[in-house]
C-alpha cells in the first residue's frame, strides 16, 4: 500500500532512490524535516511518515502489527519499546544525549546496573552480557560495550563520526559505515561489509558474532532459514517475549538452536533475507508486510 515503506523510501520503493539526491536522509534531518521535527512531543515517530504511513501504528498502542505479531502487546505489557518511542528525538540526538537516554538510562549505568536492558523486551540482558561475552568485543578493537558506554562516547562515534554532525551534517545515513544504501543494498555485498568488515571474516577471525549466540553467520545466512519464521510460526514477537525463552535466550542460550529448530529468523516480517535483498524491494514492506 502507499503507507509502508514504499511511500518512506520512495517511488521506485528501493533504497537507491531513497539515498538519491532528491530523496535521500538529506532530506530527511534537513532543515525542513530534520531530527527536531522528527521528534516533536506532538508527533515523535509520527513525523517521520507525516501521519501517512505505518510508523503512526509502529508507536500506536490499538492496532499495530508486525507480520503476525502484535506490537500492542510488544509496547503496552511489556512497555519495552514505549519508551523509547515516548521520548522526543530531539533529546534522544542533541549533544551530550545522543544515544544515551536510550530507555531513559545512560548507557553507563545501563550495562552497569543489573537492570540492563531489563525492560528491553521484558528479559535481563544481564547474563547475556556477563556470561557470553557477546557484545563485549563489538568492534573488537578494545572498545567493547564497557568502555564503549562509558567512555562518553557511547553510540557517539557509531560508524566512525559523531552522531550529532551524523544528523546535522548533510552525510547522514548515506555513507553509515563508509558506504552509501544504493551500493549498500543494490550489490550482492549487501550487508556483508557492513562497518568495512566482511562478515565472513566478521565471523571466522573476529569472533564478534561468532560467540553471539555460538553460531556462524555465514551458515546463519547459508541455511537460508535466517530470518524467515520469527513471526509467523508461533514464534512471534508475543510469544517470544511472553515465554521463558524470549529475549532472555536471545543472549543467555546458543544461536544454533535458535536456528535449528526451524522456526528461527526465518520469516521476519515474512521475507527471508534473499528475496528481502534481491527483489530490491529490500526494507520496503519492513514493519508492513
Amino acid at each position: 500500500g502507499g503507507s509502508n515503506w514504499k511511500r518512506f523510501s520512495g517511488s521506485s520503493s528501493n533504497w537507491n532512490n531513497f539515498s538519491g539526491s532528491n530523496s535521500n536522509w538529506k532530506r530527511f534531518s534537513g532543515s525542513s524535516s530534520n531530527w527536531n521535527n522528527f521528534s516533536r512531543s506532538s508527533g515523535n515517530w509520527k513525523s517521520l511518515s507525516r501521519g501517512s504511513s505505518y510508523w503512526k501504528s509502529f508507536i500506536s498502542l490499538d492496532t499495530t502489527s508486525v507480520g503476525s505479531s502484535s506490537w500492542n502487546s510488544f509496547n503496552s505489557i511489556r512497555s519495552n519499546w514505549k519508551s523509547f518511542s515516548g521520548r522526543n528525538w530531539k533529546s534522544f540526538n542533541s549533544t551530550g544525549s545522543n544515544w544515551k537516554s536510550f530507555g531513559g538510562r545512560n548507557w553507563k549505568s545501563l550495562n552497569g546496573t543489573r537492570s540492563n536492558w531489563k525492560s528491553f523486551c521484558g528479559s535481563y540482558w544481564d547474563s547475556f552480557n556477563s556470561t557470553r561475552s557477546n557484545w563485549k568485543s563489538f568492534n573488537s578493537t578494545g572498545r567493547n560495550w564497557k568502555s564503549f558506554n562509558s567512555t562518553g562516547s557511547n553510540w557517539k562515534s557509531f560508524g566512525g563520526s559523531y552522531w550529532d554532525s551524523f544528523n546535522n551534517t548533510r552525510s547522514n545515513w548515506k555513507s553509515f559505515c563508509g558506504r552509501n544504501w544504493k551500493s549498500f543494498n543494490s550489490t550482492r555485498s549487501n550487508w556483508k561489509s557492513f562497518c568495512g568488515s566482511y562478515w565472513k571474516s566478521f565471523n571466522n577471525t573476529r569472533s564478534n558474532w561468532k560467540s553471539f549466540g555460538g553460531s556462524y553467520w555465514d551458515s546463519f545466512n547459508n541455511t537460508r532459514s535466517n530470518w524467515k519464521s520469527f513471526n509467523s510460526t508461533g514464534r512471534n514477537w508475543k510469544s517470544f517475549n511472553n515465554i521463558g525463552r524470549n529475549w532472555k535466550s536471545f543472549g543467555g542460550s546458543y544461536w544454533d538452536s535458535f536456528n535449528s529448530t526451524g522456526s528461527n529468523w526465518k520469516s521476519f516480517c515474512g521475507r527471508n533475507w534473499k528475496s528481502f535483498n534481491s527483489t530490491r524491494r529490500n526494507w520496503k514492506s519492513l514493519s508492513y508486510n
